[in-house]
């Protein structure tokens, strides 16, 4: 009699635990997915406004735009390419920070999306003139696209003249030519990058692999250093 009490008892925690555990799968489960959804539930148009100083013709072509890509959201809400687009649209009418969100949204429905990373570093670049964070969107971006040399010297400028971080601007520059595998436009700048900050010896060497590399270019012709 005791055993089968004891048997029961033991099927009943077994049954608890089972559940239990099946109980917090569904749980962390939902958990992730959560954050796989989109992040906002504002409306992306709200407020959006074509800037009074624009002539007729370009507000027209800008309401077309406008009207396409709210076609496209509605449609499609969820792709990263419809965040892409509106990020797009909103560094036209000059709503840089909405820019931003709507780039990071893109991101957060494709971890790998390049574009949106590096969208980012431009308009932190160029429109909100945050240098810091243009350089780690670039370097995110790198990360994902380590073979593109334009990204290394977006970089590589940002540090050089920016941040007045020669010792960073030229590791991106050696960093760039090892993953592109000695790319010409990584040399070209890296020459000139050496050239203005007088370190002779780099940049003989990098004309050296430009002559060897690229021997038909004009870069290539250049005697004096």
């Amino acid at each position: 009699m005791k055993k089968k009490i004891f048997f029961a008892f033991a099927v009943v925690i077994l049954l608890v635990a089972t559940g239990y555990y099946i109980y917090s799968k569904e749980v962390k489960m939902n958990e992730n997915n959560s954050g796989n959804n989109l992040q906002t539930t504002e409306n992306p148009f709200e407020n959006l406004s074509i800037p009074e100083e624009m002539d007729e013709a370009t507000k027209a072509v800008m309401q077309v735009k406008i009207d396409n890509t709210k076609v496209m959201y509605n449609e499609k809400p969820d792709i990263w390419e419809t965040w892409i687009a509106i990020g797009n649209l909103k560094v036209i009418l000059r709503d840089y920070e909405g820019a931003i969100d709507a780039f990071r949204q893109s991101v957060i429905l494709q971890s790998n999306n390049i574009l949106g990373y590096r969208n980012m570093a431009e308009v932190y670049k160029n429109n909100l003139k945050d240098y810091e964070s243009a350089k780690e969107y670039y370097r995110l971006a790198i990360e994902l696209n380590p073979g593109d040399p334009e990204l290394y010297i977006a970089l590589a400028l940002i540090e050089e003249y920016q941040l007045k971080d020669l010792a960073s601007a030229e590791e991106t520059y050696l960093n760039g030519l090892n993953a592109t595998h000695n790319s010409f436009e990584i040399l070209n700048r890296a020459l000139t990058f050496y050239k203005n900050n007088g370190n002779i010896d780099m940049a003989e060497e990098m004309q050296k692999r430009i002559k060897e590399l690229y021997p038909d270019t004009p870069a290539a012709q250049e005697i004096s250093i």
